[in-house]
Order: C-alpha cells, then structure tokens, then sequence
C-alpha cells in the first residue's frame, strides 16, 4: 500500500511488536502480544511491568518503530526462562504463544501425544520412521495421511512416463547419462 516492496521479518509480524520467536534458556517460543493491553500482560509475567511505561514502547506503533530496542530489553528478560515454564504462564494470562520445538521435542509433546500424532510408518524397504500425522482431526471422516514417504526415485518412471510423455528409450538414455537412477 506504501509502493514499497516488503522485505522479509524472519519470525517477525510486520507493523506488530512483540510478535516473533524469542530465544529462552532451553529453546525458542514465539510471542504475539502486541496489543497495548496483552503487550502490559506480558511484561507483567516477565517480571518487566516497566516497559510500557517507557514513552518508546507505550504503544503498538511505538514498539513497532523502537522494535529492535524492544527485542534486547524482552532477549534480556527471557534469557533466564525456561520455554515450558514460559509457554504456561503466557498461557494463563492469555496471551498468544507457542514452543518452537525442534523434532525429539515435537513428538514429546504432550498435546501431540494425546492427540494420537506421533506415529511410525514402514516404508517399501522396511524401515521404520517416525511422523507427525496430520493434526486435522473430522468427527465423522477419518483421515489417514500417515503412509511412509516414497523411496528415493520410486515415482520417477511414472512420473516422467505418465506425466511428461517420455517413452522407454528417453528413460534409459536419462538413465545412461545419469540424470536418474
């Protein structure tokens, strides 16, 4: 709307400040609380009731303007929380948040136990892999969209065959050349 091209924000929310991932002691958890009311609730779970008063961070679009001032003060805050710990007491004061997890984490998650999306698929070779199922959940019409990925070059003939019109002799001088295996 301004004529000028966005650039990318990493986990940043453009025109938003607090709204992006923060490193804690153990890990990293995203944080919207940019609004002036949640923006005080925040800072009052972070031990840090003084920020809004500051004149830079009193509004939305003040934080906004001094966000790289307010990413040290809030980086400085959490660096002694735990994510957990962190993601529960943001949640009790209702203020919009998740763990980011790597994946160990993820398939530990309790929520994602509970919801029965941890699995593990065999592939057509035998091996056996742990995913995450699809978090999409219908009373009525299951969904399974837990099969094994394909091995590596599985589709290719089909796909280059069915798809793209290449004939027996087209696929072996590709295989020739090395281009597919």
């Amino acid at each position: 709307m301004s004529g000028e091209v966005p650039q990318p924000l990493g986990t940043s929310a453009s025109g938003s400040a607090p709204a992006q991932a923060f490193r804690c002691r153990d890990g990293l958890i995203n944080i919207q609380a940019s609004a002036d009311h949640k923006f005080v609730d925040f800072c009052a779970v972070i031990g840090r009731p003084d920020l809004p008063d500051q004149p830079r961070f009193a509004t939305r679009a003040l934080r906004f303007t001094n966000v790289a001032a307010l990413e040290a003060e809030i980086e400085r805050s959490l660096a002694d929380w735990d994510v957990l710990a962190l993601y529960e007491a943001l949640v009790a004061a209702d203020i919009i948040c998740s763990p980011i997890y790597s994946a160990d984490r993820c398939f530990a998650d309790p929520q994602v136990r509970q919801r029965g999306m941890a699995r593990t698929v065999t592939d057509r070779a035998g091996n056996t892999m742990p995913i995450l199922a699809n978090p999409i959940a219908f009373s009525a019409t299951p969904i399974d969209h837990c099969a094994a990925p394909p091995l590596l070059g599985e589709h290719t003939d089909s796909v280059l065959s069915d798809l793209l019109g290449y004939g027996p002799a087209q696929l072996a001088a590709l295989r020739a050349q090395g281009a597919i295996a």
